[in-house]
């Protein structure tokens, strides 16, 4: 009646559905879902939502309502923290066939993945990367630091554990700064290695690359330079897509962005230098 409501009173065109636990009832899910697309709303989901639920009816009957991205909640690559950490009935077998089965029906798969929690190590970071980078179906992937909000697991843990930096400052705590030391890896590993998996996983082996669909990367590529200024990851990958598609003045004008960054910027040339880009792309 809700929803109904929203189109008939309210002149409602789509509807956001912004529960983690929506498909907690996956039968009550796909009812929902069917009458969404009957009513000729367009469906978005905006969170992530829970990745063994989504077998491949689900996934067809979000397909058919015209959904065309979905948020996989991922979090990790290593079997071991989604287990004994994070406690997700997650593995590597489910999220291999959600993402194959979101590939094939043309369901774009933006990923969240997560590094800092307590208990996780530098070996667990490496085996994440590692079962990440053969995941050629995702379309990109969102990588956050570890935050400790108040009443959560991990806050507990932290407060517990001693393990906030020194001079911490809740107000300034947010996913991209890192705030927690764990036994194996300090603020400063993660923050660096969070960076690093995001110029690892999206750009050095990006998977729609990979898989060699070049223009729908060209144009996330592009997109990056039109919000951050200055990337010279997505300069160099622009230019080789470019280059895969003929179109050669793209080609030279992006190659020709990355060359003058790399000879300006010790940072950006450091992280070439990780990855031998230091030729023309």
């Amino acid at each position: 009646e809700e929803i109904f409501r929203i189109k008939e009173e309210f002149g409602g065109t789509s509807l956001a559905v912004n529960d983690d636990n929506f498909m907690g009832d996956s039968e009550r899910a796909m009812e929902i879902i069917r009458y969404i697309k009957e009513l000729g709303l367009q469906a978005t989901f905006q969170n992530g939502v829970l990745m063994y639920k989504l077998t491949r009816e689900m996934l067809e009957t979000i397909a058919d309502a015209g959904v065309e991205e979905i948020v996989l909640p991922i979090e990790s690559g290593s079997e071991r923290v989604l287990k004994d950490i994070m406690h997700k009935p997650l593995n590597h077998k489910i999220i291999k066939r959600v993402v194959a089965d979101c590939l094939e029906l043309g369901i774009d798969t933006p990923t969240n993945i997560l590094i800092g929690l307590v208990g996780e190590t530098k070996k667990d970071v490496e085996d994440s990367a590692s079962f990440l980078r053969e995941l050629d179906g995702i379309s990109w992937f969102r990588i956050s630091i570890a935050t400790p909000l108040p009443g959560s697991e991990l806050f507990n843990q932290v407060m517990d554990g001693g393990h906030l930096v020194a001079n911490h400052k809740w107000e300034d705590d947010h996913y991209r700064r890192a705030t927690i030391t764990t036994d194996d890896m300090s603020a400063e590993f993660i923050q660096s290695r969070a960076y690093e998996l995001n110029l690892d996983l999206n750009f050095v082996h990006n998977g729609e690359m990979r898989r060699g669909d070049y223009e729908t990367a060209l144009a996330r590529f592009e997109n990056i330079n039109r919000v951050v200024n200055q990337h010279a990851f997505a300069f160099y990958y622009a230019a080789k897509c470019a280059k895969e598609i003929d179109e050669i003045d793209l080609y030279k004008k992006y190659s020709k962005e990355y060359e003058n960054l790399i000879l300006h910027s010790p940072e950006w040339r450091k992280w070439a230098n990780k990855w031998s880009l230091e030729g023309k792309p």
